[in-house]
């Protein structure tokens, strides 16, 4: 797993979520869709973590 946060103008952050399947069993890739299965656990994370940016954000003003 990875998280790449990466400035992107004034006030925004670019932040990218990866996950390397390559060393897992066949069988591990299969169960979780080569990664596909844990595609709304991702999207729920860099979500929240929006919402807690910007909350610190109003904080900070």
């Amino acid at each position: 797993m990875g998280v790449r946060v990466l400035p992107d103008g004034p006030g925004a952050t670019l932040v990218t979520e990866t996950f390397r399947l390559q060393p897992f069993p066949a069988g591990l890739r299969t169960a979780v869709r080569d990664g596909e299965g844990w595609r709304d656990a991702m999207t729920a994370s860099l979500a929240r973590l929006e919402l807690l940016a910007k909350a610190a954000g109003q904080r900070n003003q």
